[in-house]
């Protein structure tokens, strides 16, 4: 009896970790999705207009930001 009260607080507090977890990695989906957006409105919607030349560019987004 005393060993299946054991198991089941250790399986309580394996499920306490894995939601701390993933509630984690939740919370730093959303800041990265927030950086993303900001990081996008930062940039030109269009390429200036200039007469005489053309400009152009390509963005190539990576999965992930990061700063100190």
């Amino acid at each position: 009896m005393l060993n299946q009260v054991y198991l089941a607080l250790e399986n309580i507090e394996h499920i306490e970790n894995a939601i701390k977890e993933q509630t984690e990695k939740n919370r730093l989906k959303k800041e990265m999705e927030m950086a993303h957006q900001i990081q996008m409105n930062l940039l030109p919607k269009g390429a200036p207009v200039t007469q005489g030349f053309q400009v152009e560019g390509v963005l190539v987004p990576v999965l992930e930001v990061a700063g100190d």
